[in-house]
């Protein structure tokens, strides 16, 4: 990889942080649920005030639920990883260094990690960051003001190229 695609991305893990990227993963990996189940809700609804059947109401309901489980699903999750960041680092502060170059390259405390780049599925953009979904189900998280070198516009314009060359 040349020089000029060389970013460093640095940033303090906190609680903030933790909610904005999972969060926006977890809306991300429940979009198309939450869809159907408000076009099933709407129909469900449609067709239950014009024929009376009761049928009609238990499917409305189990619409509900299905957008109810997904938002529980949401925050349980988000308040786990919370409960696992504060059991694993205590009150220390978790400095996090991102060196995308040759492979990605994942530095935190007590934890190191390279991943290809080829492992990228796809990218989500949130108010503050960027996050990299990689197989199996892991995350990478760039802070959008957190860039060292390079900085997020030429950052991300250069994974689009190259989530976009690997699906080619």
């Amino acid at each position: 990889m040349e020089e000029e695609n060389t970013f460093i991305n640095e940033y303090i893990l906190d609680e903030n942080s933790i909610k904005e990227t999972m969060g926006s993963w977890w809306d991300r990996r429940f979009k198309k649920l939450k869809v159907f189940s408000i076009i099933l809700f709407l129909i469900s609804i449609i067709v239950f005030i014009l024929s009376q059947d009761l049928r009609w109401l238990l499917v409305t309901f189990l619409s509900v639920y299905m957008i109810v489980l997904c938002v529980i699903k949401k925050k349980t999750a988000i308040k786990t990883e919370i409960s696992k960041m504060k059991v694993l680092y205590k009150d220390e502060k978790i400095q996090i260094k991102i060196i995308l170059d040759k492979k990605i390259k994942l530095l935190a405390p007590k934890n190191e990690k390279e991943i290809d780049f080829s492992d990228i599925e796809y990218m989500i953009d949130s108010e503050n960051f960027i996050t990299l979904n990689i197989k199996g189900n892991m995350t990478i998280s760039l802070k959008k003001d957190g860039f060292t070198k390079g900085n997020i516009t030429e950052c991300v314009k250069y994974l689009n190229e190259v989530i976009k060359t690997i699906k080619n």
